[in-house]
């Protein structure tokens, strides 16, 4: 019966201290296809590509459709994916190099002819055509009705590839791993895209030939785009239903335009009460951009930084020395790192809470007397919580909703106690007065009896703070309809 042995122990540990031990051997990659496993040995060995672009495509809330399906069904439209991905990628010169589910990851290198960047961009145009025009329409009617949505994600740059795995009595383990932040990237993009659309990073972008920018009356087709993935913020631009060329081969131009839905039509579904949700949360990040960006550039730096430390560190001879210099670096930038995740999770948990707080405060402002009175007491309540996390006090968001206008919604609502509790205390904090219609004031307080204790905090407030000559008008006017103008008109002259 096979079973770990003590031997077996001593043979793995013997194989993971010869690859921790003996220096990785890189070389700059020249040619003009993929890399494959044939062309990397069992050794701590890798190949250096300097223009590299990696797409990885997978399917839409797979999980709830597997939900709602078969096995037998699912697994015809899992291999009907993967197959119909590969040959899309293979069709526009990549070459396939991970397939997870319906994850699909294909990889593209320059050649005479054609650059990743050409290679990429078709291969995600091919997706999107092969989807919609080729794999729904024979799915609805193979496979119960049903249809899928896909998103493409990409990243272009530089990859270092070493082989994993092993050879073991006739199972072959072996595969690639791409090492570097753009196979990571190019993977969250994908989670981010939307149904039906391709997005790519910003450098990626910016490599794109006008032709793939733009219409042919020259105006942009792309749009620029802050999203947001747990705590970190992607830059990028995405274009939905992009299909090949190959599409409006005899498509009328009435029927083409049909084929393109604006990025803007498809949010659409996710509107509540009249308000985009997308559009609030593109406000959100476009309000912390500025204040992250910096935070986000040093973050690449520091890991550029490390990249070249890495390099350098085959040029030491000597094993005990350069294993000691190189723990030491290690622990140095995993506490740099640590450091500065830290530092952008601070800034954008804390500029996400502004803005939010921000987008709540005026809407609930500009919409307040369509509140009902439970709702608005819970907005309050809410604002006033958001407050808390950005250093506000109970008092100054009040004064940012406005006395005012939260007096006069509570005269509305004959809610004479908590109009009464806002007018005193306005009046004994506020550094100014804003006043609602003096009659507001005026039926609070002959409605709760309150003329005395109303005389006595516009003496204090006199006293200790003067208001300016129009505000001591306005008090005096109060005072008058409330019949104690007598008792202070000194003052109030």
């Amino acid at each position: 019966m096979p079973e770990l042995t003590s031997a077996k122990i001593e043979e793995i540990k013997e194989k993971i201290e010869d690859i921790f031990t003996t220096d990785m051997e890189v070389e700059d990659y020249t040619g003009d296809t993929v890399p494959s496993i044939d062309d990397l040995p069992d050794s701590n060995k890798g190949l250096l590509i300097t223009n590299c672009s990696i797409l990885f495509v997978d399917i839409r809330s797979s999980t709830q459709l597997s939900d709602r399906s078969q096995a037998k069904s699912m697994a015809k439209i899992y291999r009907a994916f993967a197959r119909a991905m590969s040959m899309c990628i293979y069709a526009c010169g990549g070459s396939v190099r991970q397939i997870a589910g319906d994850r699909v990851m294909g990889v593209f290198v320059d050649d005479e002819l054609e650059s990743a960047v050409n290679k990429a961009i078709d291969t995600g145009r091919a997706i999107l055509t092969v989807v919609e025009h080729i794999f729904n329409p024979l799915c609805k009617s193979n496979i119960n009705n049903k249809t899928i949505q896909c998103g493409v994600g990409i990243d272009s740059g530089r990859v270092l590839t070493t082989s994993v795995g092993i050879e073991h009595d006739n199972d072959d383990s072996r595969d690639l791993v791409w090492a570097g932040k753009i196979a990571n990237i190019a993977s969250k993009h994908t989670d981010l895209a939307e149904s039906g659309e391709i997005f790519v990073t910003k450098r990626f972008f910016n490599k794109l030939p006008v032709a793939s920018k733009t219409d042919k009356d020259g105006n942009d087709i792309w749009n620029h785009y802050f999203r947001i993935k747990g705590n970190s913020i992607f830059e990028g631009y995405g274009i939905i239903n992009y299909f090949s060329n190959c599409i409006y081969e005899g498509t009328a131009d009435a029927a083409k335009d049909s084929l393109h839905i604006s990025i803007a039509e498809r949010l659409e579904e996710n509107q509540v009460d009249g308000i985009n949700e997308g559009q609030v949360i593109t406000n959100i990040v476009e309000g912390v951009k500025k204040q992250t960006q910096d935070l986000l550039d040093s973050f690449e730096t520091v890991i550029n930084r490390e990249y070249l430390v890495k390099e350098k560190e085959s040029a030491y001879t000597e094993r005990e020395k350069s294993l000691t210099v190189r723990e030491r670096a290690i622990a140095q930038k995993e506490s740099s790192l640590r450091d500065k995740e830290k530092q952008i999770a601070l800034a954008v948990e804390n500029s996400k809470n502004n803005a939010i707080y921000e987008v709540k405060l005026n809407f609930f402002k500009d919409n307040i007397d369509s509140y009902p009175l439970s709702e608005c007491l819970l907005m309050i309540n809410e604002l006033k919580k958001l407050g808390e996390k950005i250093r506000k006090d109970s008092l100054t968001v009040t004064k940012e909703i406005w006395y005012w206008k939260l007096i006069r919604y509570f005269v509305q609502k004959k809610e004479f106690s908590i109009a009464s509790n806002l007018i005193f205390e306005q009046l004994t904090n506020e550094n100014y007065l804003v006043f609602p219609q003096a009659d507001y004031i005026v039926t609070v307080i002959q409605h709760l009896g309150l003329e005395k204790q109303y005389l006595e905090a516009v003496k204090y407030r006199v006293e200790t703070n003067t208001p300016k000559g129009d505000k001591l008008l306005e008090l005096r006017n109060i005072c008058r309809k409330l019949g104690v103008e007598h008792h202070i008109q000194k003052l109030l002259s």
